[in-house]
């Protein structure tokens, strides 16, 4: 597997002091209304349609006040349990090491080459400085979602001709709520960090959103289905809840 992908980010963002923290105002040309995000490490983060005032933008934002101080503190508990990366951090994904380095740019840049993803930040920058981290994980993040792409569709076709199941489109998302979903035109959505489980766990949530092609709830029918088709699926049930979305 060899691809070689380079993503850049600058270091300086808009930002504005407000009473409960720092607020991102970022115009989109994509948004047609104003919406707002939390992240456990941007904070709040505001996309603005590109006609859209800065102090529209504001106002909207103090309207939902109570509804982000509430979802921050949510944010904040998660944020607390992330790991830190460091140069010394032996970390891989299923197919990539990670590798932290320094470079003469500005800029926060990785790229995934054959088996490494290398990331790279400014010199004079501490390795844990906050945007530094965050860029980190992103990059993770990235390169499971190639490699999601790259396996996860494929194994859900192999999975469905098996059993004898037709699908529609099989996508791959960076969910923070669940592992996969089936719509009611039977396409197939699965989550990238499945790509962090291992494969036994990987084909119980492929196959638990294929038994929804045939039944469309979680009744005794759908548990007597999927267990037809994979042994011990109560059992692989239970073990997923060991593993967790938010992992950092």
């Amino acid at each position: 597997m060899e691809i070689c992908s380079i993503f850049i980010c600058m270091l300086k963002e808009h930002k504005v002091d407000l009473d409960f923290g720092q607020v991102s105002l970022q115009r989109n040309s994509r948004s047609r209304n104003l919406r707002i995000k939390i992240h456990p490490e941007k904070g709040v983060v505001v996309s603005m349609p590109l006609g859209c005032s800065e102090s529209r933008a504001l106002d909207f934002v103090h309207r939902k006040q109570d509804w982000i101080i509430k979802t921050l503190n949510k944010a904040n508990t998660i944020k607390g349990k992330f790991s830190q990366f460091s140069h010394e951090s032996n970390f891989s994904t299923r197919y990539h090491q990670l590798a932290i380095n320094q470079h003469s740019r500005s800029v926060l840049r990785f790229e995934v080459k054959a088996d490494k993803l290398n990331v790279f930040y400014p010199e004079g920058v501490d390795v844990h400085n906050e945007k530094v981290q965050a860029f980190i994980r992103h990059a993770i993040t990235e390169t499971l979602r190639f490699e999601a792409k790259k396996y996860l569709p494929k194994r859900t076709e192999q999975l469905a001709s098996k059993n004898g199941l037709s699908i529609g489109r099989v996508t791959v998302r960076d969910n923070k709520t669940r592992w996969g979903s089936c719509s009611g035109k039977n396409n197939i959505s699965l989550n990238i960090h499945l790509m962090r489980l291992p494969d036994e766990m990987i084909d119980y949530v492929i196959l638990h959103e294929l038994a929804h092609i045939k039944v469309k709830n979680h009744s005794k029918g759908y548990w007597l289905y999927l267990e037809s088709l994979l042994h011990g699926a109560k059992r692989l049930d239970k073990e997923l809840n060991k593993y967790h979305l938010v992992y950092w």
